[in-house]
């Protein structure tokens, strides 16, 4: 199960920028995104043994970033079973990452630490 989030940029952005200023910017916001979505996954994922939460980890690149978890039974908490309903916690953490704009906000941080905009 994957959810996803991006955003995309209008071409006359880049007509009006510095491309690897946007390209710096972009890769700072993939890495904050992620790893705040890692530490989300780790907080809300169900159990209090801690096996699970330990487990997620997260890769970034300047184009993508995913979070992981290694435990062999993720799956099966994140989907469900016949005998144990859904508790798809990183589809909430991505949803909640989407409605408080995270993404585009971090974004923002980052020009203006840049000195693209005030």
């Amino acid at each position: 199960m994957t959810s996803q989030i991006s955003f995309q940029f209008n071409p006359s952005f880049y007509k009006k920028t510095n491309p690897a200023i946007i390209k710096k910017c972009v890769a700072k916001t993939i890495k904050d995104t992620t790893l705040e979505a890692e530490k989300r996954c780790k907080e809300k994922a169900p159990y209090d043994t801690g096996n699970l939460r330990r487990s997620h980890s997260s890769k970034y690149s300047a184009d993508e970033g995913t979070v992981h978890n290694s435990a062999n039974y993720a799956v099966y908490v994140i989907t469900g079973t016949y005998k144990m309903p859904a508790r798809n916690y990183p589809s909430e953490v991505c949803k909640e990452l989407g409605s408080e704009k995270y993404m585009a906000n971090r974004f923002r941080k980052h020009l203006r630490d840049e000195g693209v905009t005030k």
